[in-house]
């Protein structure tokens, strides 16, 4: 059954985009039609027993979840020094959360143990309960407030009745923590192992010490052949590039930690994301190596010369066989490395070269298991 799910994911992170659209179904398609396609696209909710008008919904959240930031916070005064900066647009990846799904859904595991961190909104946290786990959804900002009540609603929404919604709702935990700290408490209890854990659009924000301290215990605490869906963020402005290839070709391991300068200049139609008129100049950037404690999302400084300004922000850049590295220093065999283009074609690991990188925007997901 396992080798024929692995197989299936093979295929399917290829034709991932136009088997599952993130659109949502016209009116005029009538019950039939639109039965059988809901059915086929959400096959792995086949033993929840959910009807035709359960599925136009969960078609309907999991479409929807494009729509949701986590806002800008200010945490260093006015000047704007210390806001987090980096990663709040990644594109919808509904390729690598319906893979997670599938293998929740068809786990011969009655309600498999499944972890969200850094689950920001919770909609993949919703999704996993959907599918049959027992979810702890943890978060250490101030959305998670917000996530509760959306998530709440959303399996309200779902439940065909009261007895239902309280099954639903039984099986999730919504925490307001730092993930990073694993050990025996409320959070990770001794005698629970993980089954599912889910890693979307995190690991960019730990530093490089973070992420060597983080993966062991993280696999430590994964139950036997547990499995771990990631992704992070693919360097692409040409200085980043050239930066990353540079220090990858010394050797770091973490090629991607540096500080990154983005320079502006004014302009009268576009405005900066607080509001002043200037606009990015896409090919002026800089990149320099990051110094010891600068955390990934951080901007460090920003400055306001005349008609122009910089902004330097710590990020935290992958390739595929960076991550890959990564999750198998920590003891991971790796499923599957995938990097697509913005239209959802998988390319070749080897094919990664810096005129791929800096043509434009690329996804990178991981599936690892223990």
């Amino acid at each position: 059954m396992k080798e024929t799910i692995y197989i299936f994911l093979a295929i399917f992170s290829v034709f991932s985009t136009k088997a599952f659209p993130s659109g949502s179904y016209e009116k005029e398609r009538d019950n039939s039609q639109m039965e059988s396609e809901l059915t086929q696209k959400y096959q792995f909710f086949s033993e929840q027993n959910y009807t035709l008008e359960q599925l136009k919904v969960i078609d309907e959240l999991m479409s929807s979840r494009k729509t949701r930031e986590i806002p800008i916070q200010k945490s260093l005064g006015d000047n704007g020094v210390g806001d987090v900066d980096f990663g709040y647009t990644f594109p919808h990846i509904s390729g690598l959360d319906i893979m997670c799904l599938l293998l929740i859904n068809t786990s011969p595991i009655k309600s498999p143990i499944c972890y969200d961190l850094g689950a920001g909104f919770g909609e993949q946290s919703c999704n996993m309960v959907l599918a049959g786990g027992d979810v702890t959804s943890i978060e250490h900002y101030d959305v998670i407030n917000t996530a509760y009540k959306e998530v709440y609603n959303d399996l309200k929404t779902v439940s065909l009745n009261n007895t239902q919604k309280k099954e639903l709702w039984g099986r999730l935990r919504m925490i307001k923590a730092n993930f990073l700290n694993i050990k025996n408490t409320k959070i990770y209890p001794e005698n629970v192992q993980i089954n599912f854990c889910n890693l979307s659009n995190v690991i960019h924000f730990l530093t490089p010490k973070q992420i060597d301290k983080f993966l062991p215990a993280l696999f430590e605490k994964m139950a036997p052949e547990g499995h771990v869906f990631v992704s992070v963020h693919v360097p692409s402005a040409p200085k980043i590039v050239d930066y990353f290839l540079e220090q990858k070709e010394k050797g770091n391991p973490y090629p991607g930690y540096c500080r990154y300068t983005r320079h502006y200049k004014k302009d009268k139609t576009t405005k900066y994301q607080d509001g002043t008129p200037f606009l990015l100049l896409k090919n002026l950037s800089d990149a320099k190596e990051a110094i010891k404690g600068d955390q990934p999302g951080k901007m460090i400084s920003r400055n306001v010369q005349g008609e122009k300004m910089a902004v330097t922000t710590v990020i935290h850049l992958f390739d595929p066989s960076v991550i890959r590295r990564a999750f198998k220093r920590a003891g991971f065999t790796i499923l599957q490395v995938s990097l697509t283009n913005s239209k959802g074609v998988l390319l070749k690991e080897q094919e990664v070269t810096r005129d791929l990188l800096i043509s434009e925007y690329h996804h990178l997901n991981l599936i690892a298991y223990k």
